[in-house]
Order: structure tokens, then C-alpha cells, then sequence
């Protein structure tokens, strides 16, 4: 099961509006709170408290029921999903080690990689939200080298503490460190290919690969 450390919130909410209606499915839920509609004042009937904080659309069932129905949000790995699944469809996504070793690597939007990440550069502190973070990874492919570089926002990180910081902890201390790598699994949007070194944004950021969403 793949833990999603990172999932560019704001890109994945842009691109899920542009998905397509085939993909991206409301789903509706009907929550049903029943009442005693007994209009008696004895009985402190309010319709302004029945009424409040209802958002959905209100429907009347039998007698004493009140029904209220609303669409439910899909969660951010929900979008994600759907909107990996919108890009596979339309842009496609290349293999980033593919392109390496078949010499192209422009003109491509979205690439996936899997790799050892290490931060750029060692953190002491809990970052703050406001923050970017680059992890990079090296490969060599056919005796040549090439290095990952992706920019990540602080606040798009899970795990983040009431103070909107990134909880540096047991787990991951060293790696904040620059200590020891990390292994990721990456959808990215490409920025640029220069001598060896891609720069790209990530969608997210994954550990284990189950093939996740590929």
C-alpha cells in the first residue's frame, strides 16, 4: 500500500476540473435524520435548528423525515488518481529512465520515475510552509549520468503541525539530515533538460512502489 508523503494539491485541483465527465464520477450520498414534526410548542420544535447546517439539497420523505442530499467531495488522493488517469488518456506519461536511455528527453510533459531521493541540502530546523524543498536523485543510464531534481512545496507535505511546519521527527530525521536517501516513486511535470540535470514539479511524491498509479 503506497503512502503518499507529498501530492501537489493546488496542480492536482486545476488538473481535475479539466478531467474528463467519463472519469471523474459525483458520487451522492442521501443521510436521512428523522424528526418529530409534532408542531405542538410543548414539544420545542424549531425549524431554524433543524435547518442549520444543512448545505445539501433538502428532500421530504415520509412523515416525520427529513432527507438531505449532497455530493460528496472526493479526498485528494481520490483526485489524484483520477487525474493521473485523465493524463494517461490524453498527454500520456513517459518512463523518465525510457526517454534517458532512448535520448529524448524534451517535448515530453509528464514523466514517472522511482528512485533514492536525498534532500539538496540538510535542514536543522522544521521547515515552514512558505518553504521549498528540492529532493534530487542521480541515475546513470548506458554509462551516462543524470540527476532528478524536483522542487516541493513545504505545505503540500503530509504530516504538517499546528504551527503549519513540517514535523521533523525519529522517522525522518535523517534524511533531513542528508543522511540517508529516501525512495520515491514520482509522476512529474517536466521543466527542463540541461546537460544531465532534469528539473520537474512532482504531482507526488510515494513511498513503495506498488506500480502505484501507472
Amino acid at each position: 500500500m503506497p503512502y503518499f508523503c507529498y501530492i501537489a494539491k493546488y496542480k492536482i485541483e486545476l488538473l481535475y476540473e479539466e478531467c474528463s465527465q467519463e472519469i471523474v464520477v459525483s458520487e451522492k450520498q442521501t443521510n436521512t435524520r428523522e424528526y418529530n414534526l409534532n408542531t405542538d410548542a410543548s414539544a420545542g420544535f424549531n425549524f431554524g435548528k433543524i435547518f442549520q447546517g444543512f448545505t445539501g439539497r433538502l428532500t421530504f420523505g415520509k412523515k416525520g423525515i427529513v432527507q438531505t442530499e449532497r455530493s460528496i467531495k472526493d479526498s485528494c488522493v481520490q483526485k489524484l488518481y483520477h487525474v493521473i488517469d485523465n493524463i494517461k488518456e490524453t498527454e500520456g506519461i513517459s518512463s523518465l529512465r525510457q526517454s534517458a536511455e532512448d535520448g529524448d528527453l524534451n517535448g515530453k510533459l509528464y514523466y514517472v520515475y522511482e528512485g533514492d531521493f536525498l534532500i539538496q541540502r540538510p535542514y536543522y530546523r522544521n521547515p515552514q510552509t512558505a518553504e521549498i524543498i528540492t529532493v534530487e536523485s542521480e541515475f546513470n543510464i548506458n554509462g551516462n549520468d543524470y540527476v532528478l531534481q524536483l522542487d516541493c512545496s513545504v505545505k503540500n507535505f503530509s504530516d504538517l503541525n499546528q504551527r503549519g511546519e513540517y514535523e521533523i521527527h525519529s522517522s525522518n530525521y535523517r534524511f533531513f539530515k542528508r543522511e540517508i536517501p529516501v525512495r520515491f516513486n514520482t509522476v512529474f511535470m517536466f521543466l527542463n533538460y540541461n546537460s544531465g540535470r532534469v528539473t520537474g514539479s512532482p504531482l507526488y511524491l510515494a513511498l513503495f512502489d506498488d506500480n502505484l498509479l501507472l
